[in-house]
């Protein structure tokens, strides 16, 4: 009970120190007393990692947890709600930690088994508990309706339970519906739902669901062209934990794009390397969108073979996201048809789960191709109305952090053939060697390109000199 009290408190050394107290006198203790206290020592335990972000701890204290509830059944002569409670309970630590794992098809087989073992009177809090990390699972897996299902099913039986207050509301089920909000555009719906769960992680603190927070908020300044808050965000979800690899990736990828959205192109190329082999589809994408965002369309296609060459072996987001950059690329080249081929994938496999987001985050050229072809534009209206009641189109793009206005004062010949050179990746010095000038005259032509075209570096620069046609 103290031990219990101490975590409660987070006061998590002093919790540990009592519970290796608690274990030793229960070793010497009565048999028949043994097997619940060493549970209840193991579930305080677990509940300590999962605050730290203790994984290996909390992958222990669960197994044994785990060990220790099938003997209890065995020793139990009825069988009793009361165990099959308990089990629950144990279930939903277990689907948690696969959960942090990364392991989400056992994740979900485990969370499904413990919502079914929680039908006893008094388990409505552990079946609750299941239902809304099994929602998270479903959400991290992009199955948005079904996490939208459940974890309304959790949010709506945990307002009717007067045992459950209002305040303590399940975080797993909280950061679903926050997903599924996010991932359907619904921003300003998004923005509450992370703002309910940051207050829900205040009273049961998770360290797996806080990052997974961040990362969500990351995703949502994307999504309102704040790169430098993603990569603050995406920078507090990593601090002072080790953070599993399957979120380190999902991390690394938002830290990408984040790095795009500031112009910072070695930055970006490096955070998605990060993120796996160049040859993974996920790393491939990130990859791509960086050299784009550069202005090399090239090298973005070639970055992003793995990703179109793995068909249905990659996610579904991935495989979207792919079609979405080769779209991109195909239309700044001049190959319409082939870019009209790549959207139309992209929509298509958005369609079922009303994926909105990677449409949100791209709509600076999505909304001129839809204008110019308002019949792609009807077919996939749904796509582009996150507000179905009232019908809306897809909204204009928030201001960047830095805006980018037409040019005033038009570009020299000199100042355009540096600009050609640059956009072929030559380095300053390379530039001045092609055009047998110095490195001086390279930099003062730059220093006018930025200004003219309110440019802060050179990919953006190359960028509004091919949307403004100049080269």
């Amino acid at each position: 009970m103290s031990a219990a009290s101490a975590v409660s408190a987070r006061r998590y050394e002093s919790a540990a120190a009592t519970l290796a107290a608690a274990e030793s006198i229960l070793e010497r203790g009565p048999a028949d007393q043994e097997a619940a206290g060493q549970l209840a020592a193991a579930m305080i335990r677990l509940s300590a990692s999962r605050r730290t972000g203790d994984f290996e701890r909390a992958a222990a204290a669960a197994s044994r947890a785990e060990a220790l509830v099938g003997r209890l059944a065995g020793e139990s002569a009825d069988g009793t709600a009361r165990h099959r409670q308990i089990r629950a309970r144990v279930l939903c630590d277990r689907g948690a930690v696969e959960l942090w794992s990364g392991h989400l098809d056992e994740a979900a087989r485990v969370l499904d088994s413990g919502a079914a073992a929680a039908t006893a009177p008094g388990a409505e809090r552990e079946r609750a508990d299941c239902r809304g990390h099994l929602a998270l699972v479903e959400a991290l897996r992009g199955r948005l309706r079904r996490a939208a299902k459940l974890a309304g099913g959790t949010m709506t039986a945990h307002a009717a339970d007067e045992h459950m207050p209002t305040q303590h509301a399940s975080p797993a089920a909280l950061a679903a519906l926050a997903w599924v909000h996010l991932e359907r555009g619904e921003l300003r719906e998004a923005r509450g739902g992370i703002k309910q769960l940051e207050a829900a992680l205040g009273i049961s603190p998770d360290r797996l669901i806080a990052a997974v927070t961040c990362l969500l908020a990351a995703c949502g300044a994307l999504a309102e062209g704040r790169g430098a808050a993603a990569a603050q965000l995406v920078a507090r979800a990593r601090s002072g934990w080790a953070v599993p690899a399957w979120l380190d990736q999902r991390l690394n990828l938002v830290e990408s794009r984040a790095w795009v959205a500031v112009g910072d192109t070695p930055a970006a190329l490096a955070a998605a390397g990060r993120a796996g082999h160049d040859a993974s589809p996920e790393t491939a994408v990130a990859l791509a969108q960086a050299w784009l965002a550069a202005g090399d369309g090239e090298s973005a296609r070639r970055a992003l073979v793995p990703a179109l060459a793995a068909h249905g072996e990659a996610p579904g987001r991935v495989r979207l996201q792919a079609w979405l950059v080769d779209a991109q690329v195909s239309y700044g080249s001049g190959d319409s048809a082939r870019g009209r081929r790549s959207l139309v994938s992209a929509l298509q496999l958005a369609e079922r789960e009303q994926l909105r987001l990677p449409f949100v985050i791209e709509r600076g050229w999505i909304g001129p191709v839809l204008r110019h072809d308002p019949e792609l534009a009807r077919s996939h209206r749904r796509l582009f109305a996150p507000d179905q009641r009232h019908d809306q189109p897809m909204a204009p793009p928030r201001t960047p952090e830095r805006a980018a206005p037409l040019t005033v004062e038009p570009l020299t010949e000199r100042e355009r053939e540096v600009l050609r050179y640059v956009s072929r990746m030559l380095n300053t010095a390379e530039v001045a060697s092609e055009m047998y000038i110095s490195i001086n005259t390279v930099k003062s032509h730059l220093k006018s390109i930025y200004r003219k075209l309110a440019a802060g570096h050179r990919g953006e620069a190359v960028r509004r000199a091919r949307q403004l046609e100049l080269i």
